[in-house]
Formats: C-alpha cells, sequence, structure tokens
C-alpha cells in the first residue's frame, strides 16, 4: 500500500509540474483538427506585446491559431491589475465570432472560424494593450 500511495503523489506532482510548462489536455475538437494540416497563411500583429508579437495562422484544415510568445504577454508586468487569461479567452472569443479554446498556454485556436474572424481577432490583439492600459 504504501508503494501505491507513493506512485500516486508522483503521478500527481508530475501532472502539475507538466501542467505548468503548459503541457494539458486540449479542450479543442481532436476530430476536428488535421493533426498533418499545414499553414496556408500568415497574418503578423503589430502592437500587441513590444518584441514578443503573436502571428496569426489560417491552417489547411480550416482552423485559425493564434500564437503568442508569452501569456500572459510581457507588458502585463506594467498594469495595475493582473491579467486576467479567462477574461482575455472569453474577449477572443466574441471577436472571433466562434468559439476559441487554448490549446497551450501562448497557443489559441478557433476550430470553425467565420471568414472575418482573422481580420477581427487581428483588429482586437493590436488595440488590445491601448484599450487596456498595456
Amino acid at each position: 500500500m504504501p508503494k501505491r500511495t507513493q506512485l500516486l503523489k508522483v503521478f500527481f506532482m508530475l501532472s502539475w509540474l507538466l501542467s505548468l510548462c503548459g503541457c494539458g489536455p486540449a479542450e479543442s475538437d481532436p476530430a476536428r483538427l488535421d493533426p498533418n494540416a499545414s499553414v496556408v497563411k500568415e497574418t503578423l500583429v503589430w502592437g500587441f506585446d513590444t518584441d514578443a508579437e503573436p502571428v496569426i495562422r489560417e491552417m489547411s484544415d480550416g482552423s485559425v491559431w493564434i500564437h503568442f510568445e508569452s501569456i500572459p504577454p510581457f507588458f502585463a508586468d506594467d498594469l495595475d491589475t493582473p491579467f486576467d487569461t479567462d477574461r482575455f479567452l472569453a474577449d477572443l472569443s466574441d471577436v472571433a465570432g466562434a468559439a476559441v479554446v487554448q490549446d497551450d498556454r501562448e497557443v489559441f485556436v478557433v476550430v470553425q472560424p467565420t471568414d472575418q474572424t482573422t481580420d477581427s481577432v487581428k483588429m482586437f490583439l493590436e488595440s488590445y494593450p491601448k484599450k487596456n492600459d498595456g
């Protein structure tokens, strides 16, 4: 019995450590996303986070991936209140016009984007720090 308890402790500690690294179950629908999808179009974002700008990638499976250098962004250190990742995800979903899931710490995925998703997300991100005292 003590060995089992020790194994469980090791398992939970390892799970906790991996979650800190951004390793965790993706909430996106794996049946919908093609693991071999390639980038069809890449859209650069300017003005979100100096020296760490995100990139929006439209994929061959129809999904849109938003890659950040850091979440929370580097400008969050200068904010009066902590960066709220849950609110940011909700705002991204509203702007995208579709559900956005956080696939990894710095990767957000729109599984079923609209025709306006990329442009809307780009405009939102480029104005985000200005609207939120960043």
